[in-house]
């Protein structure tokens, strides 16, 4: 009985000497695992993710973006990194979209602003010259310089031929329309005059006695 007990006492000694050795051991192993954690997570925010948003920027996709940096090697981290990434790129995709869209309509607005010049100052004046020198609706015409937008190439047709009806019913005299009133009200919102001099809307003027006035001064 005495030599078991001796056995057995040898064997609780030995498991408790081992008991804070292996404690001090996972307590390193933890430690180790926290260290390297912070500095990943650390080089994850200074490093990682400040490129991969250049990357976006620069018109990289997300795949394009990732394969550039070394992935942290904690899976939490790595799901960080991937959903932030797939943030930044949507948000970077939508404001490209975005800034297209309204260098488009800068593009258009301002091809619009040259024909309604083109319109104001050499098409009509040039197709009441011709009118008014007794040439014909569809000669005259031919012979203009159109805007490019087909809305405004309508408008100057209609406006053409609503001069040399105008023409002919007044005789090249007093009946022949002014083109200043005649464009104003063709034009209607695109030329603001009546609204700036009288404070009515332009389809109201042009319905007005003034307009008719002045269309036939």
């Amino acid at each position: 009985m005495i030599p078991a007990a001796v056995v057995v006492g040898a064997g609780l000694l030995r498991r408790h000497r081992r008991g804070p050795a292996a404690a001090g051991g996972e307590l390193q192993a933890l430690n180790a695992r926290l260290s390297r954690n912070s500095a990943e997570s650390a080089h994850l925010v200074n490093i990682t993710l400040p490129t991969v948003v250049e990357r976006l920027r620069d018109g990289a996709d997300t795949e394009e973006a990732l394969a550039t940096v070394p992935p942290p090697s904690d899976p939490q981290l790595r799901r960080v990194l991937r959903a932030f990434a797939d943030k930044v790129g949507l948000g970077e995709r939508r404001a490209g979209a975005a800034t297209a869209d309204h260098e488009a309509v800068v593009t258009r607005l301002g091809r619009i602003a040259d024909d309604l010049d083109l319109l104001s100052t050499v098409t009509l004046p040039a197709a009441l010259g011709g009118l008014r020198e007794g040439r014909g609706a569809d000669t005259v015409l031919a012979d203009l310089k159109r805007p490019s937008d087909p809305r405004l190439r309508v408008l100057t047709e209609a406006v053409v031929r609503d001069f040399a009806i105008s023409e002919r019913r007044g005789g090249g005299g007093h009946g022949a329309p002014s083109i200043e009133a005649t464009a104003t009200c063709a034009l209607g919102p695109a030329v603001d005059r009546p609204s700036v001099q009288t404070g009515v809307s332009w389809p109201t003027w042009c319905r007005s006695g003034a307009a008719r006035r002045l269309r036939f001064r």
